[in-house]
C-alpha cells in the first residue's frame, strides 16, 4: 500500500502539478486565446522593463483583413503595478467608458464613447462624483444631455427633440414618459418646436 502511495504520487500527481502550475503561468503571463463578442481573439501584454512581473498594457486583439491589428476587448494601463485606466474596444474602436484612478485607487475621471465617438465625461473627487455630462442616445443619436452637478441629476432635451424621458435628481434613473407629446424648446419665445421636426 506504502509503495502504491509513492508511486501514485511520483507518477501521477506530481506531473498533474507541474501541468497544473504551468496552465497558471502560461495564463498569467500570455492568455489563451478566447472569444470576446463574437470575436477570437488574443491578448496583447506589455511588460515593465524594470520588473519582468509587473505589466505596462494589457489588451485584447486580433488581426484584421488589412494585416493589421485591431483592438476588441478589455484594454488596461498600469502604472508601477497599480491599475490607472481601463476601457473597451469593439473591432478598434473605444466603445463604452473609460475610466482613470489615481495611485491610490481612486477614480478620477470617465469618459464616454459609443463606438469610437465620445458621448460625454464625468469627474471625480475622493472617488466620488463631482460633476458629469452625458449624451442620452435613441436610435443612435443625440436627443438629450444627463448631467450631474452640485450634489444632483438633470435631463435636458435638445431642441425639438419629443421628451419621452424624466430623471429622477437624487439617483439619476431615467424612466420613461407614457404617451409623450411635448417637445423640448416649445414653450421658447418665437419658437414653435412642436411642428419641427427631429433632426436626422
Amino acid at each position: 500500500m506504502v509503495r502504491f502511495t509513492k508511486i501514485a504520487l511520483l507518477y501521477i500527481l506530481l506531473p498533474c502539478a507541474h501541468v497544473t502550475a504551468a496552465i497558471i503561468a502560461y495564463e498569467y503571463r500570455v492568455r489563451f486565446p478566447r472569444t470576446i463578442a463574437g470575436r477570437r481573439v488574443h491578448r496583447v501584454t506589455l511588460w515593465s522593463q524594470d520588473d519582468s512581473f509587473q505589466r505596462e498594457r494589457a489588451y485584447y486583439a486580433y488581426i484584421d483583413a488589412d494585416g493589421k491589428e485591431a483592438k476588441h476587448g478589455p484594454f488596461q494601463n498600469f502604472d508601477h503595478g497599480h491599475l490607472v485606466q481601463q476601457a473597451d474596444y469593439r473591432d478598434g474602436k473605444l466603445n463604452g467608458t473609460i475610466t482613470y484612478w489615481n495611485l491610490f485607487g481612486e477614480r478620477t475621471q470617465e469618459v464616454y464613447y459609443v463606438n469610437g465617438a465620445p458621448h460625454g465625461w464625468a469627474h471625480f473627487m475622493s472617488g466620488k462624483l463631482f460633476e458629469m455630462r452625458q449624451d442620452v442616445l435613441q436610435a443612435g443619436r443625440s436627443v438629450a444631455a444627463k448631467s450631474f452637478a452640485n450634489g444632483q441629476y438633470s435631463h435636458s432635451f435638445n431642441c425639438g427633440e419629443l421628451i419621452n424621458a424624466a430623471i429622477v435628481p437624487a439617483s439619476g434613473q431615467i424612466t420613461p414618459i407614457p404617451d409623450a407629446s411635448k417637445r423640448a424648446c416649445a414653450d421658447a419665445p418665437g419658437g414653435n418646436a412642436s411642428k419641427k421636426e427631429p433632426p436626422k
